[in-house]
């Protein structure tokens, strides 16, 4: 199932206009294929310090439900803040724009009101962007996905053997899909790219589904022993990849 949790969170970095003048920078975060496995959503053994202090400084809908099991109905729904029955769109082909071509989204209601606002990520789902939403045209993370030579050389062997056996397309992809994460000791922009929003009045919006670095990267946490075989079965999924994962999840 998938499921769409968001973090809305209100950053605490104000402009330098006159205080009349003032308004914060909004950081929204969307979250796609993964329940809201944090900290500060009250998952007190997920290790995300990051995040957690991001969150304390802003503020964390807790609340918030999937409207439909499936990415691009939730996400329109999300944005539009209409339910499916009304946007028509309950599968993956679908643009919301077809039923409803003078709906405000989220964004567009922020740019009417003096945003510039940004897309950077998933925001939409893939191939149903939405250009009246966004200042500027949407961002999509470049870089590579992995830096590691190990998982380089894995997603190699996974392709060869895949082509070997005749796959391709879509299932080609898919057959050689890497870990679901990778912690590595290099810049961040060694795996994708970033928008500088250090300007006033402006609303970014990302998201987490592609991002490979583990959330505990830089912070000094030793991990509890109790919990040693547990983080040995998930060692053991992140090797396997994110569709390894979901089969294990699923039975």
């Amino acid at each position: 199932m998938k499921l769409l949790p968001l973090l809305f969170l209100i950053s605490g970095l104000w402009s330098l206009l006159s205080a009349a003048e003032r308004r914060p920078n909004i950081l929204f975060i969307a979250v796609d294929d993964l329940r809201p496995e944090l900290h500060c959503f009250g998952a007190e053994h997920i290790i995300s310090p990051h995040i957690d202090k991001l969150a304390a400084t802003g503020t964390a809908f807790l609340g918030a439900h999937c409207q439909q099991a499936v990415c691009s109905p939730s996400r329109s729904s999300l944005m539009t803040g209409l339910r499916p029955d009304s946007t028509k769109v309950w599968d993956l082909n679908t643009h919301f724009r077809k039923a409803v071509p003078d709906v405000v989204t989220l964004p567009q209601h922020f740019k009417a009101h003096g945003y510039h606002a940004v897309s950077m990520g998933k925001i939409y789902h893939g191939g149903f962007d939405d250009a009246p939403s966004w200042s500027e045209p949407a961002l999509k993370a470049g870089g590579s996905r992995y830096v590691l030579p190990e998982n380089i050389q894995l997603i190699k062997d996974k392709q060869k053997a895949a082509k070997a056996e005749g796959v391709t397309g879509k299932k080609l992809s898919r057959a050689a899909r890497g870990p679901a994460t990778e912690c590595a000791d290099v810049p961040d922009e060694d795996y994708t790219v970033w928008v500088d929003s250090r300007d006033h009045d402006k609303i970014l919006f990302t998201e987490l589904y592609d991002h490979k670095k583990d959330p505990r990267e830089n912070e000094n946490v030793a991990p509890d022993p109790a919990n040693a075989e547990i983080l040995k079965k998930l060692e053991h999924l992140r090797q396997q990849g994110w569709q390894g994962t979901r089969q294990a999840l699923n039975r």
